[in-house]
């Protein structure tokens, strides 16, 4: 039931990534031919041109999009990371953190998925650090609310 479970937010997290990949290419097409068209059109274009074409719903969609796929992924990580408080490998031991020599929790979460999961975490401490927006959850020790 639990390896279930692992390979149910194994194929989530996968989905997410590849999904988050996808629309940031397409995204990214699109940011690249707005620039051009801006950049293309700058020398003519008043102030209010300029700003007009800058504040396009389809730059405004794009990034809502890009802003959607970075929290479905962070919330992905978030559970990872709770679940990961509670049930992971003590140090140097075959044992579970919660004390179960063989948690059946740690089969959920394997090698690789804790390696994509610390380095997520490492990435979100230094904006956290910084005070930029991040994904940690609130109850992680190195949450700072970026919006004060």
């Amino acid at each position: 039931m639990l390896t279930d479970e692992r390979d149910q937010l194994r194929s989530t997290l996968g989905e997410e990534r590849v999904a988050a990949k996808r629309e940031q290419a397409r995204m990214q097409g699109e940011i690249d031919r707005l620039t051009e068209a801006i950049a293309q059109g700058l020398t003519d274009a008043s102030p209010s041109d300029v700003q007009r074409i800058m504040t396009q719903k389809a730059v405004q969609d794009a990034e809502g999009a890009k802003d959607a796929a970075y929290r479905s992924r962070d919330r992905v990580y978030q559970v990872l990371w709770r679940l990961d408080e509670k049930h992971r490998p003590e140090d140097g031991a075959e044992s579970c953190v919660c004390g179960q020599r063989r948690c059946p929790v740690l089969a959920v979460v394997d090698a690789e998925d804790r390696a994509d999961l610390y380095a997520w975490e490492r990435r979100n401490i230094e904006r956290s650090k910084s005070g930029h927006a991040h994904g940690l959850p609130r109850d992680h020790p190195d949450y700072r609310d970026w919006r004060r």
